[in-house]
């Protein structure tokens, strides 16, 4: 077992969960990051996307740049 391996289990975390790496980063903050939903999301259509630009204003969407469909554009401040 790694050393990360090991301290993952000391705190209770998985090792390969990317939900228990955010709960590593945020033991070396003061406060919680904010969860990236915007990340999560994704449009397999124009439509879609489209749809969802609609009900939530000034929010855009551009093309994935990492495979089809389309995606929210974060701002450069949104964590």
């Amino acid at each position: 077992m790694s050393d990360w391996e090991e301290f993952c289990e000391s705190n209770g975390w998985n090792a390969g969960s990317p939900e228990d790496y955010d709960k590593f980063l945020d033991s070396l903050e003061d406060k919680p990051r904010r969860r990236r939903d915007l990340a999560v999301l994704q449009f397999a259509t124009f439509d879609e996307a489209k749809e969802w630009a609609k009900t939530n204003p000034g929010k855009s969407f551009t093309r994935n740049p990492n495979g089809p469909g389309f995606i929210p554009v974060r701002k450069r401040n949104e964590a």
